[in-house]
């Protein structure tokens, strides 16, 4: 009678955890949908995937974090941080209490365990958020996520065997520029620099300059004047079968920014988004071998009690265990551009919007983003421009 009610009781768990691992993966389908709708430009289907329904706990989180980047993307700042804030309160609140549901992952696999993203994500939650804020005119609440970028680059946060990132440390450096802290702000650009590949950033100014002078691009002329433009550009995508590809052979390589027809300057790469996911994958390879070894021990457990009870019954547990549910948890926010980047030069006169020109090798123009408006943070100019947008009619490809 006892070990009846052990097999009801193991019965009732497995219905359980496939229940569960059916409902993430309806949401994973919705979020499939919103990535592909936001990588062809169509923007308000993207955000409408992530509207409907409940979001499961397992995955609140991501689709916070993509469903934040969507609106960033459309220009909707306001709802935008709204939902990034939200994912940070929500990892801030269940990373101490996942002991249940890493209990369940143990069961089925890691896609049902909570997602809280990989640290470079984490950080980068922030150093997004803050744009809104900039875009909003908001300095200070900027700041309080360039300290909280921080917070999550602390070593009880973030091993040191993880990535650092320069873009976010560029963001915190902005920001804390904006409060009138120059002193921290120096201490992040620099801290930036020293991250960068192929740019320098000044860390009394915050201007990006190329590492090397002996760039194959012509560099526009910066031009004189009292206005400053700090211009945010992101471009590409980050592929997963592309992981351990760095170089940018083909596509974009830059982006100039423009005004009637003249050049006002142009962007430098500060971080590889690819390249930080290829070093943090390489640091989880170990863990997830580790994890994934337990869960199938204790699958094969599982099965064997059921075993005892009856030989179809286990039969069907392995099918289900090991056939059905043991999949590698590969989710990431997708929506992350591959390369962030920055120009900032000064200006002679007020600008209200401007032309972002992306070009290729040998200067090819690949894509024009035109009429971008320029926002107004504590005097300094700020531009958002990532190289998707859902307007066809501002869009200009060259072939």
């Amino acid at each position: 009678m006892r070990r009846a009610r052990q097999y009801q009781m193991i019965g009732r768990a497995v219905c359980s955890v496939i229940a569960l691992a059916f409902l993430c993966g309806c949401r994973s389908s919705q979020l499939a949908a919103a990535r592909e709708n936001y990588y062809m430009g169509r923007l308000p289907q993207a955000e409408g995937s992530l509207l409907e329904g409940d979001i499961p706990k397992e995955q609140f989180a991501l689709v916070m974090m993509e469903r934040g980047l969507i609106r960033q993307t459309r220009g909707d700042y306001t709802n935008s941080a709204k939902d990034f804030n939200q994912s940070s309160a929500f990892i801030e609140e269940y990373m101490m209490m996942s002991v249940s549901r890493g209990a369940a992952s143990m069961v089925i696999n890691d896609n049902v365990g909570i997602f809280y993203g990989d640290p470079y994500e984490r950080t980068l939650m922030h150093a997004i958020n803050a744009r809104n804020y900039l875009a909003l005119s908001e300095p200070f609440e900027a700041a309080v996520e360039a300290r909280l970028i921080l917070r999550t680059l602390q070593p009880e946060r973030k091993s040191k065997d993880y990535p650092d990132d320069a873009y976010s440390r560029y963001i915190a450096g902005l920001c804390f520029e904006l409060i009138g802290d120059p002193s921290n702000a120096a201490i992040e650009y620099q801290h930036a620099s020293n991250l960068c590949v192929n740019a320098a950033i000044d860390a009394r100014t915050g201007f990006v300059y190329p590492k090397s002078t002996a760039s194959l691009i012509k560099q526009p002329v910066e031009t004189n004047g009292s206005m400053e433009m700090v211009c945010l550009v992101d471009y590409g995508r980050v592929k997963l079968e592309d992981f351990g590809a760095y170089d940018r052979i083909e596509g974009i390589q830059y982006a100039e920014i423009c005004s009637n027809g003249k050049v006002l300057g142009r962007t430098y790469v500060v971080a590889d988004i690819q390249d930080i996911a290829v070093r943090t994958e390489r640091q989880k390879v170990l863990s997830r071998m580790m994890k994934t070894f337990t869960r199938i021990v204790l699958k094969e457990q599982i099965s064997r009690v059921l075993d005892d009870s009856s030989p179809a019954l286990g039969f069907l547990a392995r099918g289900i265990l090991f056939g059905f549910l043991e999949k590698e948890d590969v989710r990431r926010w997708e929506t992350l551009p591959r390369f962030m980047a920055v120009a900032r030069f000064r200006l002679n006169g007020d600008i209200k919007s401007v032309d972002v020109v992306f070009k290729g090798l040998g200067g090819r123009v690949i894509k024009t983003v035109e009429s971008i408006p320029v926002y107004n943070s504590s005097g300094k100019r700020i531009v958002l421009c990532r190289d998707i947008t859902e307007r066809a009619s501002r869009v200009k490809s060259s072939k």
